[in-house]
């Protein structure tokens, strides 16, 4: 009795260090999440696409890293808004403690395509 309770303790006690491992080893969360925090992104007024995204846990919370397009033709003050916009409702998921955001603009990306 006293073996399988050993046993026991030990397997549950391996699972949560495995589980937990990932948030101190900043590992990425799962595929749902991203494409959860694309959409976050995605849906900001102003937002053409949304390029490339990275998230890693930071303890148990997510630092983001996102690439915006926004229309070419608006102004630099204007795309700036738009990236605090993204910013601040990437930050406004509890799983979010920072988002950071780089802007390019339609037409540099079709240049580098």
């Amino acid at each position: 009795s006293a073996i399988m309770l050993s046993f026991y303790v030990f397997y549950n006690g391996a699972d949560l260090g495995n589980d937990n491992l990932i948030y101190i080893m900043g590992g990425a969360p799962e595929k749902i999440v991203m494409d959860e925090l694309r959409d976050i992104a995605g849906d900001v007024a102003g937002v053409t696409t949304v390029g490339r995204i990275r998230a890693q846990f930071l303890g148990q919370d997510l630092q983001v890293d996102v690439c915006i397009v926004v229309p070419s033709d608006i102004l630099a003050g204007e795309a700036h808004d738009v990236s605090v916009d993204v910013q601040r409702a990437l930050e406004a998921d509890d799983r979010v403690a920072v988002a950071f955001v780089h802007v390019d603009t339609d037409d540099t990306v079709e240049r580098r395509h």
